[in-house]
């Protein structure tokens, strides 16, 4: 039987196949080395090496980015940071409490997370506070800080792939659907397409424009090389979600060819600027 890799990898392979490139996997194809005249570049997981260390570490931390945006004026999701040591959440979980209760009387609703998680990962909706206290124990069981968030009705949500302050690709994520008792309903309230939702190119200009300039201005605030910017738009307001320093498009790219082939020329940039 031969050698099963990701799409991911497939897409590396072939990038470097086309190039040139020595290509050389380690750790099961987690890290990578690439090298052409001279010049040597590195991935590791979806980190590619066109961001420092600390700004990988400022988008890893939902709160951080956060509070890094609002400090610039840059609209932005709120994210609280909520520390979860191992004996710390006995002292404060009355007060994380009293915040969760703020906001379930403000919206009805809140949404907690892994305040470092990815993919959708570990996001909990939260509708009352005996299901807040049970999730943030949960989340201390994987992770030292949860991040909490009032809930935000989301018309839509969009990822702009940025490469030294360019965008690359622009898409809508279309969340899944299925109908119940003849009625159209959502599948999952997440937009992740790791949950399901499908990936859709944007192509109105008009729009565009502004995904562009606010993404431009979350990677002023955070300086990112390579990065993805998540916008979502809540009614006529558009607001920075996350940043992720690591551009994963591998359920994107596995939707069809034409999407294979636009991750595959995103990656492709970054690659060869890393070794430009």
């Amino acid at each position: 039987m031969g050698e099963q890799v990701s799409s991911f990898v497939g897409m590396l392979r072939e990038i470097c196949e086309k190039h040139r490139i020595l290509l050389q996997s380690y750790s099961g194809n987690w890290a990578h080395r690439m090298e052409k005249d001279g010049k040597t570049a590195f991935i590791t997981g979806y980190q590619f090496g066109l961001n420092p260390a600390s700004v990988q570490e400022i988008c890893k931390d939902k709160a951080l980015t956060f509070m890094m945006l609002s400090d610039r004026g840059i609209p932005a999701a709120e994210h609280r940071f909520l520390a979860l040591g191992l004996h710390l959440l006995d002292e404060t979980l009355g007060e994380y409490l009293a915040q969760c209760e703020e906001l379930l009387k403000k919206d009805g609703k809140l949404v907690l997370k892994d305040n470092y998680g990815t993919g959708g990962n570990r996001v909990y909706l939260i509708e009352n506070l005996r299901e807040a206290e049970e999730t943030l124990r949960k989340i201390q069981g994987f992770s030292y800080a949860a991040a909490l968030s009032p809930y935000y009705p989301i018309d839509a949500e969009y990822r702009v792939v940025m490469l030294r302050g360019e965008p690359l690709l622009t898409i809508r994520k279309e969340r899944a659907t299925h109908f119940e008792n003849g009625v159209l309903v959502l599948s999952e309230w997440r937009h992740n397409l790791g949950q399901g939702a499908k990936g859709i190119v944007e192509t109105d200009e008009a729009l565009l424009l502004k995904l562009h300039s606010l993404a431009r201005r979350a990677l002023e605030a955070v300086p990112a090389g390579f990065a993805s910017v998540d916008i979502i738009r809540v009614g006529a307001d558009l607001m920075v979600l996350e940043i992720n320093g690591g551009v994963m498009l591998e359920h994107f790219s596995s939707q069809d060819p034409m999407c294979r082939k636009q991750a595959l020329s995103v990656y492709e940039k970054a690659i060869l600027c890393m070794l430009d």
